[in-house]
């Protein structure tokens, strides 16, 4: 998995089905799929880490205009399920 983007309320993450090489392009054996998905309002910061211990990273982003983090955890099949907690002014 890797993020490519983080904007307009909306975070990209590049999905991959392989393992990524370190090269310039991605290898056949790799099928990568862009999604989308949205979280609170002006996203300012993500961050990856397994916060269910299930081995799959899942992803927060801290909200700064909505006042709130976007808690992504992933499925088995590349989905994430998204929950927001309000934190109080400027996460």
């Amino acid at each position: 998995m890797k993020i490519v983007t983080l904007s307009g309320g909306l975070l990209g993450v590049l999905l991959m089905t392989a393992s990524p090489r370190l090269e310039a392009s991605i290898p056949p054996e790799c099928s990568p799929q862009t999604v989308r998905m949205p979280v609170g309002q002006q996203p300012e910061s993500v961050l990856a880490a397994d916060l269910n211990g299930d081995g799959r990273s899942d992803l927060v982003t801290a909200n700064g205009s909505s006042d709130d983090i976007s808690v992504l955890l992933a499925g088995e099949d590349g989905s994430f399920r998204e929950r927001r907690f309000p934190v109080g002014s400027g996460p």
